[in-house]
């Protein structure tokens, strides 16, 4: 968790429009503990006072916006109710992007569960609510080929790590959701193979700007400064139930209006994603067949709503399966935040499954990219993944909307 500085200072990052030449780009190189230091990126500092970076390999050449971007991005105006915000659905394909504005999410998910069958194309979408929360949709490849129509598909619900939050130089945004997504590079790849039966989704925390004071962030389910955040001092944190109120009524809109295997569902993270996922699974015991939080942590906080002791009898009811590198210098095992979690999961029977260090060290060497052990070994993966199943289940929807509730007569 690292702060993150840039060798010139870019400012906020923003998506890049459809009018910039190449002769707009300057580069920068990330220079600081974050997992993207030491990498090249290009900035345009020329829309007004904003920015936005890109890795070196997305460099635009001299005719690349002449046309519309595959990455334009379009947004629609928001209402108070996450449950019905107006949005915009962006389809990603090889040629372009497409957009449809104010739809609520139910409508936008259904729209692009219905118009995606049989179509043997598309099966990313960005589905954009401006600050509410905007996420990435994933389509079964038997779904788009039209040869299931009636079938059920497992979920993979993906939280992005920290590197996607309001910091020093990056920012929330759908497109580093995807570049930090364990699932849809693979969807997008000519590769093939069992995780092209999942519906995924992979949201983006929400800023919440206006609700915050002065110099606060929110960094999934918790609020911090940014020094407190990248100062390991969590005990700082506030409790942050409006992002939880939102991803819930996310995860009831894509259960009320896609085809979800009840039996089937999983949410994994990594980093602030891997604690985010282990409050998620506080937060809905009786939903996933498993959660998988990588290089995580858990702030033991009971007086904002973060009490080991429930996250652990809680999760009794949940498979458990985390990975970690022992050499983490970020996420460090011998942090009170990381192994305090992991003394507590193996008194109910839970074990780390330890990535060896030469897979997690990173592009800084801090061995905090546990995560790849799955980008390189991604059939092991999502085949243990699915040997996962809950054998019994509540109604998601019932379930979800129930949560809701729960969480709303608590503020």
């Amino acid at each position: 968790m690292g702060e993150t500085t840039w060798e010139k200072p870019p400012g906020e990052l923003l998506p890049h429009s459809s009018n910039m030449s190449a002769s707009d780009w300057q580069e920068y190189v990330c220079d600081s503990d974050h997992e993207f230091a030491g990498e090249v990126y290009y900035v345009n500092m020329t829309i007004g006072k904003t920015t936005w970076g890109i890795p070196q390999e997305e460099k635009p050449v001299a005719s690349a916006y002449s046309s519309t971007s595959p990455h334009t991005s379009y947004f629609a105006s928001s209402s108070t109710n996450p449950c019905h915000a107006e949005i915009a659905i962006t389809s990603t394909t090889l040629c372009g992007t497409k957009a449809t504005r104010g739809l609520s999410v139910p409508q936008a998910l259904r729209e692009v569960w219905q118009s995606s069958y049989g179509r043997r194309t598309e099966r990313l979408y960005a589905i954009e609510q401006d600050e509410k929360m905007p996420f990435w949709l994933t389509l079964p490849e038997a779904h788009v080929a039209g040869r299931t129509e009636h079938k059920k598909y497992p979920l993979f619900v993906h939280l992005h790590s920290g590197g996607g939050f309001a910091a020093k130089g990056i920012c929330t945004s759908l497109d580093f959701v995807k570049q930090d997504s364990l699932l849809m590079p693979l969807v997008t790849s000519p590769r093939r193979g069992c995780w092209d039966q999942f519906i995924g989704v992979a949201p983006c925390c929400p800023r919440l700007s206006g609700m915050l004071k002065k110099g606060e962030l929110v960094y999934w389910f918790k609020i911090l400064t940014s020094a407190d955040y990248e100062n390991w001092r969590l005990s700082a944190m506030k409790q942050c139930q409006e992002v939880e109120k939102m991803f819930i009524a996310l995860l009831f809109n894509i259960c009320s209006n896609l085809p979800v295997d009840a039996h089937r569902i999983y949410f994994v993270g990594a980093s602030a994603g891997g604690y985010a996922t282990l409050r998620l699974g506080e937060l809905l015991c009786h939903l996933p067949a498993a959660i998988v939080p990588i290089a995580g942590y858990y702030p033991d906080a009971p007086e904002h709503g973060h009490c080991l002791r429930t996250l652990i009898e809680r999760l009794r009811q949940v498979v458990v399966w985390p990975l970690h590198c022992d050499k983490d210098q970020i996420c460090k095992v011998d942090s009170p935040h990381v192994h305090r979690l992991y003394d507590a999961l193996r008194d109910i029977g839970v074990q780390v499954d330890w990535v060896d260090a030469s897979l997690a060290k990173g592009s800084c060497k801090n061995f905090h990219s546990s995560h790849k052990i799955v980008e390189r070994y991604p059939e092991a993966f999502f085949e243990k993944l699915l040997t996962y199943q809950r054998s019994t289940t509540v109604d998601p929807v019932a379930y979800l909307q129930q949560r809701l509730r729960e969480l709303q007569s608590d503020c």
